[in-house]
Order: C-alpha cells, then structure tokens, then sequence
C-alpha cells in the first residue's frame, strides 16, 4: 500500500512539473481576421469556450477578429503593419494579395494539407484556392448557403381548403396564391394575405427556375456550351409570369427591398407562399414567434415547381466551396506556422470538428446509444457563434442535422433540391472589368420588366445595351475560354 502511494505521489509530481514546464512557455499568439459576424459571440475571451478549448488543447492564442466592414478594414490593417497572422477572403481577393507577395504558399505544407483531405475529403482541393500555379488558400468544405432557399407555404390553410391544389407548376402556384389572396384565409375580414414572397429578386427564381431562367447575370452551361441566364429562350415567358404576379397583386413589395421585412411578414403569419431560406422561419425560435401570433399556423415546404422544364428552384454556385477560405501570412514564423497548424490538425479531429460545430462534449451536446448526436437543452443559445471558428467548413448534411434537429427532415429535403447551376465564380476577370456596374443594371432592368415600368417586348434592346455598355459579349467570351480551359464545358 505504502508502494502504491509512492507511486502515486511521483506521478503527481511528474505531471506537476510538466504542467508548470508547459505554463513557463507563454503561448503563441495568432490573429485570425474573419468577416463573419457573430453579435452574440463573448466580448471576454475568458467567456469564449471555443476559445478556451482550442488553448487547453494546442497550447495555442488563437483570436478570431471579426472586422466591419471588412474589405475596407482589412486592407488598412494588412498595409498597415498590424500583426496578423491568417485571415479570410474570396478566390478575387486571395489572387490580389497573393500577387503582391503577402501569402504563405501552401503546396508544400504536404502534412497538413493530408490531414484536412483526410477529414474533409480531397474534392475541397478546388482551382479557386490557387494563383500562378501555386495553392494560397487553405482548403475547405464550405457551408453550402445557396441550398437553403425553399418554397414554404401554410399547411394549415391546405388542410382548410382541401380541394385548393397544392401547386406543382408555375400556373398552379398563379392560382394557388391568387385564391389564398383573396379569399381571407385568416378570417379577419381584411383582405392583408400576401400572396408570394421571397429573399429579394432571387426569391422569384422559384418561379423563373422552371423556365430555365433566373433574373440576372448567371453564366451557365447547357448542352456543353456557354450561355448565360439572360440570353436563355424562355427569359421573356418568364418575366410575363412574374409581371401577372405582379400585376394582380400577388407580390409582396417589401421583397425587392428588405429581407427583415419580408421575415415579418411571414412571422405574421398573412403570407400564402414564401421562397425564403428554411432557417429564417422553421428553426425553433422562429416557429415559436409565428406560433405566439397564431397557434394553428403551420409553415411546411413544397417540392420545386416545374413549367414544361426540369424542376428546380433557387440558384447555386457550381463551386460551392469556393466561397471565402483562410490564407496565411507569408511572413509568419516558424513557430506561428507550427501553432496555426497545431489548430488546423485539431479542427480535423473529431473533437474539434465538434467544437466548432456544436461546442463540448456532454456540456453542450451528448451522444446517444446510436451513435447520433443531441443538443443539450439550451446550449443552442451557447454555441451560436460557433461558426466563427468553421475555418476549414463543415459537412452541412451532418451540421444541420445536429444544430437543428427540429428541421431535419427541412434541411435534407432543401440538400437534396435540384438548383439553378451557375458557374460566376469559376470565371476570373480583369482588373478593369465593372462587373457590379453590369449586374446593378441587369437588377434594375428585370425589376422594370417586372412592374411595367419598361415593356417586356424591350428585351431584345436591353440585351443590346448590356453589349454596347457593359461589355456583356466580352465577358461571355472571357467565361466561355475560362470554362473549356478548365474542361467544364465544350465551347
């Protein structure tokens, strides 16, 4: 017994003495800035467990920032010789600072880049992490937000009108939200029920989609070739459908100009259909909220539509990882570089893949016999702003299964809908090349069509101007080169 309690008193002051070794060395310091918000994110890094965990675990400072304003801000931060050591941008952005010689060159980093593939799989390995031939970007499975967008109408005003059809095509969800307009399904004898809305423009994809169209500036590949969404044959049969909506008073006009108000109005439960990502209504705080104004609402989805077309709604980017990925600083030291990659290592285990998805384990989440994952009541409020530290993505199937489990059968369906496939952001342009010029007016234009404010038989001119202003053909031929090249279309 004596033995045993030597023993046991050596180990104590073994581990005391490694400990105390370990806290001798402070800890090595990386700035990582992010323009992902996240207000409700600990102002006290002693408050912030994701923080915390990430230290206790690597022995690394890792500070997410996020800046306002961010383009703005980081390049003054960037120029300004203020220490940092990683930050997020876009494939535009990683290409201007790579050419100025500020970024780390990753290729060689063979370990690490093994180790992300190994949990997040090769195919995040995209042409858009790359400039001059060499990988800038840090790979990553990013969220796939363009998949979020659904057709939600009230299943509890189908219930009461069982013989109103469910609309399955473009013509059925005309007649579908012109009788649910006007015929007070509410009852409060006003006639205030908003046929359709949606998240802005693109919020009338649900109804252009079925007509291989989408109202603006999608470059696109139909049987091998290059077009684009504003040369497709059916885009003046779609802009008449969207002006009967219109016309007829179906749409809501707040759409075109606020996605807070349009929430609102859906909350309030007086919106027949709404094309509007599933997180902002049938998460469990937004069914709460529309349920306190009327406990009988119940918002479901409805497959996308079809109009003598293939079915579909919303529009995704082909390259749904090339959103913003982290690059490193190309003067770190080789001590910042084994600590950054000290974290990325971590964030591939399952423990930190976890932390940033859904914070500790059985502190914040546990895992049932089955092997699936459930929420601690409450820690949703906790792990909010978890998705700051998401540097290398997340496998959006299993995420939202296990954030939102009140929406998984939602969210599979919305993962699972066929999309409007453009491919923008595979195509890179000049320099001088205005593009948000071009697309401001393309928005402006299709909203004239829209509301009458400039005749539909006007297409073809408006086409023309796009040439002779905008350098539309310029940039057609730009995409179509850039797509053979990178064999994702014929010509």
């Amino acid at each position: 017994m004596k033995k045993l309690i030597s023993l046991l008193l050596v180990a104590v002051m073994v581990l005391s003495f490694g400990l105390v070794n370990a806290s001798a060395e402070e800890p090595v310091t990386i700035i990582c800035y992010t323009n992902d918000n996240a207000n409700n994110a600990p102002t006290d890094l002693k408050d912030d467990f994701v923080y915390q965990t990430i230290l206790a675990r690597t022995g690394v400072d890792f500070r997410v920032v996020y800046l306002d304003e961010y383009d703005t801000s980081l390049a003054a931060r960037l120029m300004g010789g203020d220490d940092w050591h990683m930050f997020l941008c876009d494939a535009d952005q990683m290409r201007t600072y790579a050419a100025q010689d500020m970024l780390l060159p990753l290729s060689s980093y063979t370990d690490m880049l093994n180790t992300i593939y190994g949990s997040y799989g090769e195919d995040t390995n995209i042409s858009a992490l790359y400039y001059d031939g060499e990988m800038y970007a840090i790979p990553a499975a990013k969220a796939i937000s363009d998949y979020y967008l659904m057709l939600l109408v009230r299943n509890d005003w189908n219930e009461k009108y069982p013989d109103l059809k469910v609309p399955t095509t473009v013509d059925e969800l005309y007649d579908y939200c012109h009788f649910l307009a006007n015929n007070d399904p509410d009852g409060n004898g006003i006639k205030d029920t908003i046929g359709f809305t949606g998240w802005g423009i693109n919020g009338l994809s649900a109804i252009t989609a079925p007509y291989d169209v989408v109202l603006g500036n999608y470059v696109i590949i139909r049987d091998g070739k290059v077009t684009n969404s504003l040369l497709q044959p059916r885009m003046v049969e779609a802009l008449e459908m969207c002006k009967k909506f219109f016309d007829e008073g179906l749409l809501d006009p707040d759409m075109f100009s606020s996605n807070s108000q349009v929430k609102a109005h859906v909350i309030a439960c007086n919106t027949a259909v709404a094309a509007m990502p599933w997180s902002n209504i049938l998460k469990a705080a937004y069914v709460a909220q529309y349920k306190e104004v009327n406990p009988e609402a119940d918002y479901t989805w409805i497959g996308a539509l079809s109009q003598g077309g293939d079915p579909c709604y919303g529009v995704a980017k082909y390259d749904k990882y090339a959103g913003d990925h982290a690059v490193i600083n190309a003067d770190v030291t080789d001590k910042e570089l084994e600590a950054i990659f000290k974290v990325l290592e971590y964030m591939c285990t399952e423990e930190g893949m976890m932390l940033v998805y859904a914070g500790v384990e059985n502190e914040h989440w546990t895992r049932n016999e089955d092997g699936s994952i459930a929420l601690v009541p409450g820690a949703d409020k906790l792990t909010n702003y978890t998705h700051m530290y998401q540097l290398l993505g997340r496998n959006d199937a299993f995420y939202l299964q296990v954030k939102f489990p009140e929406a998984s059968e939602a969210t599979a369906f919305g993962l699972a809908t066929p999309r409007y496939i453009y491919y923008n952001t595979s195509v890179v342009l000049p320099d001088d090349f205005n593009l948000a010029d071009m697309e401001n007016y393309v928005k402006t234009q299709m909203l004239a069509f829209i509301k009458g404010e400039r005749p539909i038989s006007e297409y073809e001119a408006f086409v023309q101007e796009l040439n002779d202003n905008y350098a539309f053909a310029d940039y057609m031929k730009l995409a179509t080169e850039q797509l053979v090249e990178q064999g994702l279309a014929n010509e």
